[in-house]
């Protein structure tokens, strides 16, 4: 099984992403903090195997692309972690969920950790899940329940295609 992240709150992007205005250097706008979002699931993924492990950097590998301002719950969403240069590399990784959970302030959780070859890299990449959305919608005038269920049964197992935006600058991916 492959590890997941579930992001239970928005909006969190699930990488780092450099301010667009000055490409990550700094601006009014991003409060010089180079960043066009505070956090992310990989900051609050990574802090903790940073500490725990000593890692120079790190590089999270994520299944697919996430939209920004959606939640990932159910099964959540396949990655790895990629330490850079770590210290110790024997690490509990029973630990590293109720720690990430913390540092997110319940803002994302992890679970299914296990240490991954570099191999699995690419498959990740390259993964096509599936993605449910779940959307309240008020109408403005009322509508026949019939009607709704009709139009609902019809598109009930059809898929819709989302191509990715283009021209999209940052780190989702």
């Amino acid at each position: 099984r492959a590890v997941r992240n579930r992001t239970l709150d928005r909006p969190i992007p699930q990488t780092k992403w450099p301010c667009r205005r000055r490409q990550g250097r700094g601006c009014i706008e991003c409060h010089e903090t180079g960043r066009q979002y505070a956090n992310s699931v990989e900051d609050y993924v990574a802090i903790p195997f940073r500490a725990a492990s000593g890692a120079t950097d790190e590089s999270f590998h994520g299944a697919g692309r996430e939209d920004i301002d959606a939640r990932t719950i159910g099964t959540g969403r396949p990655f790895i972690l990629e330490l850079r240069d770590p210290r110790v590399r024997a690490l509990d990784l029973s630990t590293f969920p109720a720690l990430v959970e913390q540092v997110s302030g319940g803002r994302v959780e992890i679970d299914s950790l296990r240490f991954a070859p570099k191999s699995e890299i690419a498959a990740i990449k390259e993964h096509r899940g599936t993605k449910t959305y779940v959307a309240n919608v008020k109408f403005a005038a009322p509508v026949d329940d019939a009607k709704v269920r009709e139009v609902g049964a019809a598109r009930k197992g059809r898929g819709v295609q989302q191509p990715r935006p283009q021209g999209r600058q940052g780190g989702e991916g």
